[in-house]
């Protein structure tokens, strides 16, 4: 019997298509080189960059929000300010999108950083299993740096 926690990896690491939210032409920022290694890496799927302030990156036509992609999106990798990322979540969560990759930087140390990686935890774990099929039996490993390495973590 196949685990529904492997099962539903299977769109972080086998996506069909890949909302990249916060890409950039901006040379130097996350959303500019994680979309470049995907656009140049010949990911074989559907690739749809999203920024408000883009009409085309690398030339492929931008979307203003998630919610404009006319079709089906298997992972979101969210590059996007830490203040943006709930409701980043929360528009992919009602666009169906089944998997989001979360690189930003900001959320630890003072105080309000703090209270945002709670709520982040919280907003994920609310909204996130039941789209993934998380069961009472399932297990979860969840891999938090213990200091900044560059925002990112393994889930």
């Amino acid at each position: 019997m196949e685990n529904s926690l492997f099962k539903s990896l299977d769109y972080v690491f086998h996506p069909k298509s890949i909302a990249m939210i916060g890409a950039s032409a901006s040379f130097g920022k996350w959303g500019q080189m994680i979309f470049s290694n995907i656009v140049a890496g010949s990911f074989p799927g559907k690739v749809y960059p999203v920024n408000p302030r883009e009409t085309a990156i690398f030339g492929i036509p931008a979307y203003k929000r998630v919610q404009e992609i006319p079709e089906p999106v298997d992972l979101a990798i969210i590059t996007t300010p830490a203040d943006t990322v709930l409701s980043v979540l929360e528009d992919c969560g009602q666009r169906g999108v089944r998997a989001a990759v979360v690189v930003t930087s900001g959320t630890t140390g003072a105080p309000k950083g703090v209270e945002l990686t709670t709520a982040g935890l919280r907003a994920i774990g609310a909204g996130w299993a039941a789209a993934i099929g998380h069961e009472a039996d399932d297990r979860w490993l969840v891999c938090v740096p213990l200091h900044h390495v560059a925002g990112l973590a393994i889930l």
